[in-house]
């Protein structure tokens, strides 16, 4: 039964990477692949589908599919977001910024590097990284 499969699931990581920081990305990571698989599996479940047909249904290989289901897939963000387009379903992450209290102050001679680098990622200047 499904029930007891999610059931299982949940917990997984730590079950299978005891000695993993939970606080580390890593961690993080390993969640995220969890519950992509756990989707993947409950969309194929409560759809009546086989591997193949939802592999079919996506334009991938029922192999593929084994692979999103067992969590031994290192999907891109951006195949994740159409994988699940594709499901009808809605994907996303979130990005924690620590408080302004765990800013550490920017040396005078280490913010002309970081104007630098962040640069690129500028859209204008909503996007100044200078703080208020």
């Amino acid at each position: 039964m499904f029930t007891d499969y999610a059931e299982n699931a949940i917990g997984l990581p730590e079950r299978l990477f005891p000695d993993v920081d939970t606080d580390s990305g890593e961690y993080r990571f390993y969640v995220m692949q969890n519950e992509i698989a756990i989707a993947v599996s409950e969309y194929r479940y409560y759809n009546g589908l086989t591997q193949t047909q939802l592999a079919e249904k996506l334009g991938v290989t029922q192999a593929m599919i084994s692979k999103y289901e067992s969590g031994d897939y290192n999907i891109s963000l951006k195949a994740a977001f159409e994988l699940f387009d594709k499901l009808g379903m809605r994907f996303s992450c979130s990005i924690e910024n620590p408080s302004k209290e765990d800013y550490r102050p920017v040396k005078e001679s280490e913010q002309q590097t970081i104007s630098t680098k962040y640069t690129k990622f500028s859209h204008g200047p909503a996007d100044d990284m200078t703080a208020a």
